[in-house]
């Protein structure tokens, strides 16, 4: 009963998300259940009335039940055409509701674990699985909850009514149970094959998302790769969905031969109502009635069958959903930062190997950092620089040793607590395409309302006159994502990355390869900026920049993931 864990999540969902909307879904599915039977008794008394009337039996009372049964006919049926599009719009308000809700989770998660559980190709294909399908898994889900209420009260009322023709209509719920199951062979073998081609169907996504995107625009139509990469995605597409499509024919063909053998089966149980009215042992109108009971029961256990499926099979692709949101950080510790700030930071006997790589990246690593100095780390590319950065953030923890900030292994220190004391700017740094504001504070809603230390944070940067060009200084969109931005040049995007470093005001300063998208006097004017933080604020700066360097106090020469040498200036 795998399924009930995720079924138990979607409901408790929806209950708190929309509990009147809930509500009335599952009373009009009961009432959908009953609606044949109901038309089929009317059916009935209209028939019986009419032949009473036709036969000069009673003409009066056979007109006037005849008149009474049209009448609540029309207005049953003028209420389900009212209620129907309450029923619509509320549907909608339930998946709006559940589709959120499971995007929300899947984003909480995806937002907060660490680098090394991000960068694993199968944790990619679960995700781009899990994103694609897991938001509409829950509504279909739900979809097959209200199928089973339809299914259960349909066919209890269609047992009751053909209950004279004694074990016969048994037959025809024996009848549905090889289409049963296999439908729910069929949602293993699909869950089983939506997981294999997860790959092909991101490396898809992949090539179309190069296409599109602005960021890669100059790079694919200078080298001409805008065909070979329509190609490679045409090619993974395709795979991809002749795949999906050869299981759909597959899956379809087996499930028309055990549609024939219920159809087969409810076409017998007509015959025996037929034979009943014939026989005498039945009254003519109440063959209105058992057909509407046949008919009833044949969708009743259809709607069983495949809402039985739809929850197995969608509750699978949703336990993809609870596997992930059961990830946590591999960073769980809890201790406080040591204090006053900044602290010695120091690197003991660490090693550390990228996920899926054969060697490693940082190879037994001993470095003291004292409090408040400007240390520089320089070495040719693929030396293992920015993981030693990576390593003093704490996005990734090492294979072996320990990173220590004050004496406390970094690995107990909370997480959060680490990063804030933490001013960061990457070489491969994020575009933000917001306004500068918040560009500069990002994700500290306090930091964007000073805008001293905004301004302060943007004179730091060489960037005062940046900001006076823009029509709206600080409140300026940047970039061209949306209407109105304004596009900084990469040298620009560059010192708001670094601005942004310096507006936390942190005690614990990691900058990769600052400067070098800077011209000259931009460079001169970091090189001050930091010799004026020297002491107050622990600096460690990827650079081979001499302007810089010659502010050192230290530098760490990396080679082959070792500190090759460390020295003093």
């Amino acid at each position: 009963m795998s399924f009930v864990r995720p079924l138990v999540a979607t409901l408790r969902s929806a209950a708190a998300a929309r509990p009147v909307a809930l509500g009335f879904l599952l009373v009009g599915a009961a009432v959908a259940g009953l609606s044949p039977i109901v038309a089929g008794k009317l059916g009935e008394a209209l028939f019986d009335a009419v032949s009473r009337s036709r036969a000069g039996i009673e003409p009066a009372s056979a007109t006037w039940t005849a008149n009474g049964v049209c009448l609540v006919g029309g207005l049953l049926i003028g209420a389900g055409l009212l209620l129907r599009p309450a029923q619509r719009l509320r549907f909608e308000r339930v998946a709006q509701s559940l589709g959120d809700g499971v995007t929300a989770r899947i984003l909480a998660v995806t937002a907060t674990l660490d680098l090394d559980q991000t960068q694993n190709p199968d944790y990619l294909d679960r995700v781009h699985r899990i994103q694609s399908e897991a938001p509409s898994r829950a509504l279909r889900m739900l979809d097959g909850l209200l199928r089973q209420v339809r299914g259960v009260v349909g066919l209890a009322a269609a047992a009751w009514v053909l209950a004279p023709l004694g074990v016969g209509w048994l037959l025809l719920a024996v009848a549905t149970l090889p289409g049963a199951w296999l439908r729910t062979v069929h949602q293993r073998e699909d869950h089983g094959a939506r997981a294999a081609r997860s790959g092909t169907e991101r490396e898809a996504a992949y090539r179309a998302a190069l296409l599109g995107s602005a960021a890669h625009a100059k790079d694919v139509r200078i080298f001409g790769a805008g065909p070979a990469l329509l190609d490679a995605w045409a090619t993974f597409h395709r795979k991809a969905a002749d795949d999906r499509l050869d299981l759909r024919e597959r899956h379809a063909r087996r499930e028309a031969f055990a549609d024939l053998l219920a159809v087969g089966t409810a076409l017998a149980l007509a015959w025996l109502a037929v034979d009943d009215v014939l026989s005498g042992r039945a009254a003519p109108a109440s063959l209105a009635l058992r057909f509407a009971a046949i008919q009833a029961a044949t969708s009743a256990l259809g709607q069983l069958a495949a809402g039985f499926s739809d929850i197995s099979g969608h509750a699978r692709h949703l336990d993809d959903l609870e596997h992930l949101v059961a990830l946590r950080p591999l960073g769980d510790g809890t201790a406080p930062l040591p204090s006053p700030l900044p602290t010695a930071l120091r690197l003991a006997g660490v090693s550390y190997r990228h996920p899926g790589m054969s060697r490693d990246a940082i190879v037994d690593v001993d470095v003291d950092i004292p409090p408040g100095s400007f240390v520089a780390i320089r070495g040719e590319n693929g030396a293992g620089k920015t993981t030693l950065l990576l390593l003093l953030s704490g996005l990734v923890r090492p294979h072996s040793g320990t990173v220590s900030v004050g004496g406390v292994d970094l690995a107990t220190i909370a997480p959060a607590a680490w990063r804030r004391a933490l001013g960061v700017a990457w070489q491969d740094h994020a575009r933000f395409e917001l306004p500068v504001r918040d560009v500069l504070a990002l994700g500290d809603p306090a930091l964007a309302a000073d805008d001293a230390r905004l301004r302060t944070a943007v004179a730091a940067a060489g960037l005062e006159s940046f900001i006076a060009s823009l029509p709206d200084g600080l409140d300026t969109r940047i970039g061209r994502r949306f209407e109105g931005g304004k596009e900084p040049s990469a040298g620009l995007w560059q010192r708001l990355a670094l601005a942004r470093a310096f507006a936390k005001d942190a005690p614990f300063v990691l900058l990769d390869e600052p400067s070098a998208p800077l011209d000259p006097e931009a460079e001169a004017a970091l090189s001050s900026t930091f010799a004026a933080q020297k002491g107050r604020k622990t600096l460690i700066v990827v650079t081979h920049r001499p302007k810089l360097l010659e502010h050192a106090d230290m530098v760490l020469d990396v080679s082959g993931g070792r500190v090759a040498s460390s020295r003093g200036n």
